[in-house]
């Protein structure tokens, strides 16, 4: 049992901790990083981590966080998401397999050429978020904190390289930059509106509803939890969640708990890094090097069969076909006039299917290898 005394210097350093982390969170943010309060917060625990004794984190908080993102990815699909989906089921069976696929590949070329073991492989080049991948992957052994340092090198090298390359691809096919004209806002892969988070409205409805869908995400990854399965708490959460859109109405997810989120994520992560982490980063060059190679290489396979299969353009197969995060990608379709709501569809789908599908897919293998 903690004692008071050790209670009060595990909060001082809590504190010290979560005040590096937003600060570091905030200068990153407003330099235009992609998902700067997380990327900043992380790094400037690290180094506070490696430097210093002083971070300190709860290890609960890191199924509340989990309980949190089941919850933001469940108020983006209601009945007319699942409806949707329904009708672009080959683009979406094309790209979950194609990653199960690609994803087993390049971690077995990262194990064969590298020292990393094939956990911490199969969660790094997951195309999954960053923070969902490290807490995930803690649950099954991986080392999180790498999987964590590669996944932000993905991260960084797709929304690096990649619109460059599909503006130049753009201005090859000739094809159309005005955005796409929508008259219909019935149809779910028509309706901008699904698309993204919104700023909260302070109504008596919107709040009762959001509290109902974090209940009903707490319930689920409590459930699950209990049950041993892998990464119960996140797929408990995103699944009870998304039965509650459905019944009850999709809820407006607020834009300013995101910033918290990514934050508490990212001293999660970086509490992870310390000196011996930072020793070896020599040694990830190869693994970071197989993994870029896997990005570009699923991207354009990926594409390649969604154009060919499927009534998709090949801005909008390629789009959707990125690994990348579903607001980024949407943001890019509207510059390039590609599909955006298929987009944003096939990007949703894509990331319940990792959540969901990779922590057991991943669990049998590493049965199967030991």
């Amino acid at each position: 049992m903690i004692e008071i005394s050790e209670l009060f210097v595990l909060t001082i350093k809590f504190l010290a901790t979560l005040a590096v982390a937003a600060f570091a969170g905030y200068l990153t943010s407003k330099i235009g990083v992609p998902v700067g309060w997380m990327i900043g917060a992380m790094f400037a625990v690290a180094v506070m981590n490696i430097l210093t004794d002083w971070t300190y984190f709860p290890y609960l908080f890191k199924y509340a966080i989990q309980v949190v993102t089941g919850a933001m990815i469940a108020s983006r699909v209601g009945k007319n998401e699942i409806s949707g989906m329904r009708r672009i089921v080959l683009p979406i069976a094309i790209v979950v397999l194609g990653m199960m696929l690609l994803n087993i590949t390049f971690a077995y070329l990262i194990v064969m050429f590298s020292d990393l073991d094939i956990a911490t492989a199969l969660f790094a080049v997951t195309p999954g978020g960053i923070s969902d991948m490290a807490m995930i992957s803690s649950e099954l052994g991986a080392n999180y904190a790498i999987v964590a340092i590669l996944q932000v090198f993905r991260l960084f090298f797709l929304l690096s390289t990649m619109p460059p390359i599909f503006k130049s691809i753009a201005k090859k096919i000739k094809h159309n930059p005005e955005p796409v004209v929508i008259n219909r806002t019935d149809d779910p892969l028509t309706d901008r509106s699904q698309l993204s988070t919104e700023d909260f409205k302070y109504g008596k409805k919107d709040i009762i509803r959001l509290a109902g869908l974090f209940l009903s995400a707490a319930l689920g990854g409590l459930i699950l939890h209990s049950l041993n399965i892998p990464a119960g708490f996140v797929i408990g959460s995103m699944s009870f969640g998304i039965v509650f859109s459905c019944i009850f109405g999709k809820s407006v997810y607020p834009k300013k708990i995101i910033p918290f989120q990514q934050i508490l994520s990212g001293i999660f992560i970086g509490i992870g890094i310390d000196k011996e982490i930072v020793s070896s980063l020599e040694e990830l060059i190869v693994p970071i090097l197989v993994m870029m190679i896997g990005i570009v290489f699923f991207t354009f396979i990926i594409a390649f069969l969604l154009y060919k299969l499927t009534k998709l353009d090949l801005m909008t197969a390629l789009l959707s076909s990125t690994p990348g995060g579903i607001t980024e990608m949407s943001i890019l379709s509207e510059e390039f006039g590609a599909d955006t709501p298929k987009i944003a569809m096939i990007q949703t789908a894509r990331l319940i299917a990792v959540i969901a599908l990779f922590p057991q897919m991943i669990k049998f293998i590493l049965a199967l290898v030991k």
